[in-house]
Order: structure tokens, then C-alpha cells, then sequence
């Protein structure tokens, strides 16, 4: 079981190379636009994802809107509402509430890589390129941000990311491989509350 909380939920593009030649680095900003611009038209985001970190990998699954999302793995699962961020331990039976950063959020849900990437990264496009597919490296702006880079890989036809790799300057790297995404979900605002009927022996250490 993964247990880095903290990097494993970072869960989050290019134009291809014609024959031997690398595509043009002014392009990578733009495919990143396209990419950024469908995240957020979505009226919510539904997706099924299997993230790998240090040999080991866990199934798991966002839902997410304006109003708040909600990430579910074996290990654990986290709400957040807009405003706090509950995140449930299932080995540890606890659940901890805070007040995030944008940072914070960005670990948390790694589709937030995606649409709010202009502020934190550069784009780059990657040396290598895999056909029908866009590969970009985003390069983090500030050296306090722990990471080395993220990689990105995005459907060329429909600009959805189909692969988040987050390398940090220190420690495993993590794979997001985004099996299902749909775009179109509705969820009610409940939906990203701690439901706290569901686990009433549970004990919340409030962080605020």
C-alpha cells in the first residue's frame, strides 16, 4: 500500500514531431491552454486513475466540480468542500481537517496540475513524443516547490491528460495513468462533505 499521502495525491502537451524534427518550444504554452481551457469548462470532472510510486500501485478515483472534489484510494479518501479539506487514514482509522494552501490542493488533486498550471509551472515540450499523444514537461517556477518537474502526457485529438508523472527534487517519483475522464458529471454540493454518519467511531483531529 502506498503510503505517501502527500505525493500520491499530486494527482495531473504538445504538438507532434514532424519526421526528425523536434516540434517548436513556443508551442507547449499553447497546448497547455487547450488542455487548462477543457478542465475548466468541465461541469464536473469524473475520473478512474491507477497511481504507482516506488514498485507499488493502487486504483483509486476523483470526482470533482467548482464546488469542491472528493479522491478515493484503498488507503485513504478526501473530501473538500470549497473550504476545509477532510482526509480519512483507513489504516490509522482517523480523519485530520484543515484550512489548505493552493499547494496543498494542487497534491491533493492532481487535475488541478492541469488547469491552474500557468501560475506554478512553464511549459516544455518533452524530447520524446509517442504517437497520438502530447508530452510536456512542466518546469515548477519556484525552487521552494519540492519538485524537480511534472510530465504530462495528453491525447492529441482530444486534449484530455491521459498521464500525470511527478518527479520531486527528492524521493519517489508518482505516476498518475488516467484509465476513464468524463467531463460532463453533475454532483451535488454534499458530495465533497466528510460524511461523518459513515464513520462514527472515527476520531477527527481538527488542524484549522
Amino acid at each position: 500500500m502506498i503510503k505517501n499521502n502527500k505525493i500520491l495525491r499530486i494527482l495531473a502537451v504538445l504538438v507532434m514531431a514532424v519526421g526528425f524534427c523536434l516540434p517548436s518550444y513556443s508551442g507547449a504554452p499553447q497546448i497547455m491552454k487547450r488542455a487548462s481551457a477543457l478542465m475548466d469548462r468541465a461541469s464536473g470532472i469524473d475520473a478512474t486513475f491507477t497511481m504507482t510510486t516506488g514498485g507499488r500501485s493502487v486504483k483509486g478515483s476523483l470526482k470533482s466540480s467548482a464546488a469542491g472534489f472528493v479522491l478515493t484510494t484503498p488507503s485513504y479518501t478526501s473530501w473538500y468542500d470549497g473550504r476545509n479539506l477532510w482526509t480519512y487514514n483507513a489504516s490509522a482509522r482517523e480523519t485530520t481537517l484543515t484550512l489548505p494552501s493552493k499547494e496543498e490542493l494542487c497534491e491533493a488533486n492532481p487535475m488541478m496540475m492541469v488547469s491552474g498550471y500557468a501560475n506554478a509551472f512553464t511549459a516544455a515540450f518533452a524530447k520524446k513524443q509517442t504517437a497520438g499523444t502530447h508530452t510536456i514537461v512542466l518546469l515548477p517556477k519556484s525552487r521552494k516547490s519540492g519538485l524537480k518537474n511534472v510530465v504530462l502526457v495528453i491525447d492529441s485529438r482530444t486534449y484530455k491528460p491521459t498521464r500525470i508523472t511527478v518527479n520531486p527534487a527528492s524521493g519517489a517519483s508518482v505516476s498518475v495513468a488516467i484509465h476513464s475522464l468524463r467531463t460532463d458529471a453533475k454532483f451535488s454540493k454534499s458530495s465533497f462533505t466528510y460524511p461523518k454518519s459513515k464513520y462514527p467511531k472515527v476520531e477527527v483531529i481538527d488542524l484549522r
